[in-house]
C-alpha cells in the first residue's frame, strides 16, 4: 500500500469513528507503529488532524462565522422596521 493511500484510509477511519488509535491502525494496516506515527505527523502538518496520546482526532473548525456580506441583506425589511421603531423611542 502506498503512503498516500494509507493516509487516505486513516482519514476515512477518522471520519467514520471520530478518533483512531495507533495500535489499531498498526494491526489493521499491517505496518509499523513508526510508519503510522509518520503518517499522523504529516496529516497534522497538513492541518487535517490533531494528534492525541496514542492516536488522533479529526481537526474541525470550531466556530464558523458567516461572512458579513452574506448576512448583510438577510432580514433587511425586519431590520428596517426594528431600527425605525428604535429611533422613534429614542427621539421622544
Amino acid at each position: 500500500m502506498q503512503p498516500q493511500e494509507r493516509r487516505g484510509l486513516i482519514l476515512e477511519k477518522l471520519k467514520q469513528h471520530g478518533k483512531i488509535d495507533i495500535d489499531d491502525l498498526v494491526t489493521q494496516l499491517h505496518v509499523s507503529g513508526m510508519t503510522i506515527r509518520r503518517d499522523l505527523a504529516l496529516l497534522e502538518e497538513e492541518e487535517k488532524i490533531i494528534r492525541t496520546h496514542g492516536g488522533a482526532i479529526l481537526k474541525k473548525q470550531i466556530i464558523v462565522e458567516t461572512p458579513f456580506r452574506a448576512k448583510e441583506g438577510k432580514h433587511s425589511e425586519q431590520k428596517k422596521r426594528d431600527s425605525s421603531g428604535c429611533h422613534r423611542s429614542f427621539t421622544r
